[in-house]
């Protein structure tokens, strides 16, 4: 098992109260060198800022 060590993070937020409004800040990290025979495992965890979250199911891949 390993953590979550390739591929791309993207981080957005929304600021607006709208439904379908535009996302108005993202980042993205992209990292290499993946050991190949990997498991990697993750989930998204999403903050409203107002004390509430929530977690999506863990989700996985794998390197060849």
């Amino acid at each position: 098992m390993g953590l979550f060590a390739g591929g791309a993070l993207v981080s957005c937020s929304k600021k607006s109260s709208g439904v379908g409004a535009a996302i108005t800040d993202e980042v993205v990290h992209t990292l290499s060198a993946l050991s190949p025979g990997t498991t990697f495992y993750w989930k998204v965890v999403a903050d409203d800022g107002k004390g509430g979250a929530a977690e999506s199911e863990v989700r996985s891949y794998g390197t060849q």
